[in-house]
């Protein structure tokens, strides 16, 4: 996508808008293997959003106003545009399928495009609009499950695409917020969490054999799910990390920031996991006062892992519906990869594991997915190989692509054009001639 040094190069820039934490990060990428060298990361406690949504423009508004001065001022570097975000309930998705002729019967870029245009032309409920278009495959007179069409001899292009669209309404409130900072910020894209997630975590290997990324964030539950390869199914549901912070908090009688606070630092997936369950914690009850509650270690677990298991139970359901209801052959080779916040709990794995035997599948493998492919400039402190940054990081490598795959759009239907102009003059100067010579 660069043909200048890196170091004179325009860094992309993401911001991570999530329910518990915002992140904006900088960074370029590279062409051929995707490597993303990060230039730029802060976070800051989010503000203003709610399981994945817009709560308060005003409040997320002044969050990201001093996000951007601080990397303006770090940096020496404008904030002119970004990509931002979107998750849980508020994207949908469907698989489609357009048509297109091919008139030279050699598939040309135009006529991938032309197909890609057709398959993309699905409505979604009408408060939705497309935000992704994936291809899984393609087809043309003599083959079906096609990756790369171009050049193959056909008379028609089918394309085959995964799409993702997101509530138009709250797609508005992120850019209003940004707005309010300043008039000129362009949001670039808004990308889907859940495949910028899986950008970030999984491999095409991971991909190929089937797999179910399951981003686990602070409001929201955002899964992708590929099969043999393809993108077939993304959805987001509220609640994650939160719903367990509430339970801890409705069923121990703690105000919510006490019980986030136990829940990142004394929490554990199960109480089969602790040396000593009869450990009592002493944890102030509510922020504005020095009452304290004394909270057993087995009660806290096992109030974590009652959530847990009924969060695997709402992805694991909505997984299940959509296999039976296209009646798909679904390969996992590569199981169920949970990142993002909530797969830093400790004991999260076998716990999976533990679920999924009891739901009948015994072969399904569990693991937690932390961000791959990058490295970080001297003056990013964080440890970004962390499942909570994976968003932020597969952010970056998402946007390159889609800026690469537009790149080569716009290359193609230029030449085209130009073709076409070309063909037009020589049409013409063939009739001027013939009329002069003949008539």
């Amino acid at each position: 996508m660069h043909s200048r040094p890196e170091e004179e190069l325009e860094p992309l820039l993401a911001v991570d808008i999530g329910s518990s934490k915002i992140r904006l990060i900088a960074g370029t990428v590279e062409d051929n293997s995707g490597e993303v060298h990060v230039l730029y990361f802060q976070e800051c406690p989010s503000s203003g959003v709610t399981n994945g949504a817009v709560s308060d423009i005003d409040k997320l508004s002044n969050c990201l106003s001093k996000m951007i001065q601080d990397y303006k001022d770090t940096m020496d570097l404008p904030f002119e545009h970004c990509v931002i975000n979107i998750a849980g309930s508020q994207i949908a998705s469907a698989n489609n399928d357009g048509t297109s002729p091919i008139s030279t019967r050699k598939v040309t870029e135009v006529d991938r495009i032309n197909a890609l245009s057709v398959a993309s032309s699905y409505q979604f409920a009408k408060e939705h609009h497309i935000i992704h278009a994936i291809p899984q495959y393609y087809e043309t007179d003599g083959s079906r499950e096609v990756s790369n069409p171009l050049g193959m001899s056909s008379l028609s292009l089918t394309a085959h695409v995964h799409l993702v669209a997101c509530n138009e309404s709250q797609e508005n409130n992120l850019r209003t917020a940004f707005e309010r900072v300043s008039p000129s910020i362009k949001i670039d894209e808004v990308l889907y969490s859940g495949i910028a997630a899986a950008d970030a975590v999984l491999s095409q290997e991971d991909k190929d054999i089937g797999v179910c990324l399951v981003d686990l964030g602070g409001g929201s539950i955002d899964v992708a799910l590929y099969n043999r390869g393809k993108l077939i199914y993304s959805f987001g549901r509220e609640d994650c990390g939160v719903r367990i912070t509430r339970d801890i908090s409705t069923n121990c009688g703690l105000h919510m920031r006490p019980a986030e606070f136990i829940k990142i630092t004394r929490g554990v997936a199960h109480p089969d996991l602790l040396e000593n369950p009869e450990t009592v914690f002493a944890i102030k009850a509510r922020s504005d006062s020095d009452e304290k509650l004394y909270i057993k270690g087995e009660d806290l677990a096992r109030n974590i892992c009652s959530s847990l298991w009924d969060i695997f139970g709402i992805f694991n359901n909505q997984v299940d519906n959509f296999i039976k209801q296209e009646s798909i052959d679904l390969s996992l080779g590569g199981g169920v990869v949970f990142t993002g916040g909530v797969a830093n709990t400790i004991g999260i794995e076998p716990l999976g594991r533990s679920f999924f035997e009891n739901v009948g599948k015994r072969h399904v493998k569990v693991r937690v997915g932390v961000p791959r492919g990058f490295d970080v400039a001297e003056n990013v402190t964080t440890d970004l190989k962390s499942p909570e940054y994976a968003t932020a990081i597969g952010m970056l490598r998402l946007a390159a692509e889609i800026e690469q795959n537009r790149a080569r759009a716009r290359k193609a239907m230029a030449d085209f054009k130009s073709s076409n102009r070309s063909i037009t003059k020589v049409l013409a100067w063939i009739k001027d001639w013939l009329n002069r010579e003949f008539f």
